[in-house]
């Protein structure tokens, strides 16, 4: 009755959290701990619950990092109670994903937050280095691909597939590692160049076997912290070089990662003290960005309820489809 009760919290805190109540999200959270003050889950989702995903006031932003530092520090405290304690995937797969949405240097608490998931990845690490396979060095640079957003994705288009179409398969093998998303035709373009092509589905386990057996020389992730099944094996040492690229624009605080790929025309001159990885300033942007032909649409308005003769604000950040966008009033 007692487990009953606990998960009950725990779900509801989940829900509120889903859907941005984090004051609620972070009561029910509590609840869970006060019932189960060893659950390593509940305290890592209570620590996400401290950022909110809108701040209200100056204040709230300010005392949301502070909470959010001290749960982190409660988190490593109950980690260190309970030595060989069973590995909850969930907990390093949390990301504060919203921290990115603070104009602040965020370093600091997600190096913090990192330094707690490499060590719950811990016991996932040392297995796979106890079958690690020594093999004889390839011609070519085995470089993998591990993402989501294998697909028609803004992620995808800004990033992974320039990479895909434009590393000369002369001197690169390359391996692309799906973690369960979708499938499209751009993934039948990304199959068609790489020497291997895996959806690796959601266990960490075996996704970390998978990839830890193909024994990569690099690891790209072109995002950490959208998809949770990226973010949980970046928190592994799978290939001696491992770099994350700017499709979640923020520093990953991960000691495994090891470069962040960005741009010279994204980068202020002093913004390698915002990572933890060493920060690469490529050409320019950065990236190769096909020019797709757009169709004009005029939409009808008033058909959707709009009236055309006040002022709009069109917010198109992720304009996958039209149901995607959201349209704002003035």
């Amino acid at each position: 009755m007692k487990q009953v009760k606990n998960q009950k919290f725990y779900l509801l805190g989940e829900a509120y959290y889903e859907i941005g109540d984090c004051d609620l999200a972070k009561t029910y959270y509590a609840k869970s701990l006060e019932i189960q003050p060893a659950n390593i889950e509940a305290q890592a989702a209570l620590a996400m619950a401290q950022i909110p995903k809108v701040a209200k006031t100056v204040n709230e932003l300010s005392e949301s990092r502070s909470a959010f530092s001290q749960q982190i520090t409660f988190l490593q405290t109950a980690i260190q109670r309970l030595p060989g304690a069973v590995l909850e995937e969930k907990s390093i797969a949390r990301h504060p994903f919203y921290l990115a949405y603070q104009d602040e240097n965020n370093k600091s608490l997600l190096s913090q937050f990192g330094t707690i998931c490499a060590a719950l990845a811990e016991p996932i690490q040392v297995k796979l280095d106890a079958k690690k396979v020594v093999v004889d060095p390839s011609l070519k640079i085995r470089v993998g691909i591990v993402s989501s957003f294998i697909c028609n994705h803004p992620v995808w288009h800004a990033i992974t597939k320039g990479w895909v179409r434009h590393l000369n398969l002369d001197q690169f093998e390359l391996h692309i590692f799906n973690t369960n998303g979708a499938e499209d035709e751009e993934t039948i373009l990304a199959k068609s160049r790489a020497a291997s092509y895996i959806n690796c589905g959601t266990n960490i386990v075996r996704a970390a076997q998978n990839i830890s057996g193909h024994n990569l020389d690099v690891i790209l992730y072109p995002e950490i912290g959208m998809d949770t099944v990226s973010k949980a094996l970046a928190c592994l040492r799978l290939a001696p070089v491992q770099a994350v690229s700017w499709g979640h624009p923020e520093t990953t605080g991960l000691s495994t990662i090891d470069f962040y790929l960005s741009a010279q025309m994204l980068e202020p001159s002093k913004a390698a003290d915002f990572y933890s990885e060493e920060l690469i300033r490529l050409p320019n942007l950065g990236t190769y960005f096909e020019d797709d032909p757009v169709q004009s649409n005029l939409p009808n308005l008033e058909a959707l309820g709009i009236n055309p003769s006040v002022p709009i604000l069109l917010c198109a950040g992720h304009p996958l489809n039209t149901t995607q966008l959201m349209i704002l009033f003035l």
